[in-house]
Parts: C-alpha cells; structure tokens; sequence
C-alpha cells in the first residue's frame, strides 16, 4: 500500500496553491506516504540488468517546500520512496518538505517553490 489516506488531506496551501495536510496527529518518524514509486525495465534481452526509474504520486506532487520541514524523503528498500515524519506533527498542520538534496529527478518532477540563489521561484 503507497499511502496512508487517513493520516492526511490536500486543501489550499498559504505556502503554494495547494498543500497536503495533516489530518490527524502524526507522531514522528512515522511513514506517512509514498511519494514516488519505482518501475524496473530490463535492459538487454535478459533480466539481468535493470533500469530503475520513479514515478511521483499525486500526493509527492503536492507536498510543498520549506527550509523548516517536518517530513523527510526515505528510500525504503524493496519498496519505493516514502515521507517520513521529522516531528510530532498537529493535525491542521501542512506537511512540508525541504526540497533541497533531494536525488536530481525530483527536482525536475516536484511542483511547487523551488530555492535558487536563495530566490523563491514557481515552475
């Protein structure tokens, strides 16, 4: 299962258009969602060796950037990206993610502000 529907909802953000939220307490360090999942394509004529590329979710669409997060992207192994909380998060409370070091794809997939030259831009 990729998500946790009843740990969260997408409404209107302050932060940018649109934002997913807490819908209840979120303790920390609890996977809260999927935010890209994996797909593997043999390259050759052999399984032997495989390309890995992820898809973003709806719900990693909508997640929006802030230098002070309260979630964290996590690799989870055999399975696919996921968000983690960093805090206790309050229900009400916007799920936010620093999108800085996050692995090159998802800064070319991530909607939302994105930090340049400490320059907030939108796509």
């Amino acid at each position: 299962m990729c998500y946790n529907k009843d740990m969260w909802l997408i409404k209107e953000s302050d932060i940018h258009g649109v934002g997913v939220f807490a819908a209840e307490d979120i303790p920390s360090d609890t996977k809260v969602a999927c935010v890209a999942t994996a797909k593997y394509t043999n390259i050759g004529d052999t399984a032997k060796l495989q390309m890995i590329t992820y898809d973003i979710t709806e719900f990693g669409s909508k997640v929006n950037h802030q230098r002070e997060c309260n979630v964290e992207l996590r690799l989870v192994p055999g399975e696919d990206y996921w968000l983690y909380s960093t805090k206790d998060i309050e229900k009400g409370s916007e799920l936010v993610l620093n999108y800085k070091g996050l692995p090159q794809y998802f800064s070319r997939t991530i909607k939302g502000f994105v930090e340049k030259n400490n320059q907030k831009k939108t796509p």
